[in-house]
């Protein structure tokens, strides 16, 4: 599956957006149109085609196009290339994923990034040690889990432990910056066995460390 943003649409509709990617790929005798119609993603309606493609020295193939309007006169073009067999088998899982989509607003992206940016920034300003004190004096125990093959819930595979403190940057051995300006460090002691066949244990330790005004880590 391939997915692009139509930046200018030149205010043609989604069925003809999708008829413009089929003139691109037509062949008169090796390729055919099999369903073709309007399509809903969520609240917004858009168009979806499907086509049979012969490709020379491969199997019978089947490609797809939806095409979804977006705010601005923009649009998103999904395609999607597969095997005659393979649309059989996995056409419906297709067609939900698609059916999933949301397009979002450019703008309203953009004015949220900022946002995020501008909190980000507020939050940072605002760090001190008196601020960062809950966080210190840390110490907690995770679960860590995993899905293996079709398993409808994942499975315990290993534990980590997370402890925070007061410490220098020395002590994570990066020799940048003030070796022993105070911060907020934190541990993570990690044990799991990820193969419940081979029964490895696989032993990690991470050191993470931040001054305490958020400027150095």
């Amino acid at each position: 599956m391939k997915i692009d943003r139509v930046l200018d649409t030149d205010e043609k509709t989604p069925q003809e957006l999708t008829l413009m990617a089929y003139e691109r790929q037509k062949d008169e005798d090796k390729t055919k149109i099999v369903d073709d119609r309007a399509i809903t993603c969520g609240n917004i309606e858009g168009w979806w085609m499907r086509t049979t493609l012969y490709i020379k020295e491969a199997q019978e193939s089947t490609l797809c196009w939806l095409a979804l309007p977006v705010h601005g006169n923009q649009a998103i073009i999904a395609s999607i290339l597969t095997t005659t067999e393979g649309w059989q088998r996995s056409g419906p899982a297709i067609m939900a994923s698609l059916q999933s989509l949301v397009p979002l607003d450019p703008a309203m992206v953009l004015t949220q990034r900022i946002v995020g940016l501008d909190t980000a920034s507020t939050l940072l300003s605002d760090l001190t040690q008196e601020s960062l004190s809950p966080s210190i004096g840390q110490s907690n125990w995770r679960q860590i889990q995993q899905y293996q093959g079709e398993q409808v819930r994942p499975i315990d595979i290993g534990y980590a432990h997370i402890t925070s403190r007061i410490g220098t940057i020395s002590e994570i051995g990066t020799s940048s910056g003030n070796q022993e300006e105070k911060g907020l460090l934190v541990e993570v002691r990690s044990r799991i066995v990820p193969n419940q066949e081979t029964k490895i244990v696989t032993d990690t330790v991470g050191y993470y460390w931040m001054s305490f005004d958020g400027k150095e880590e």
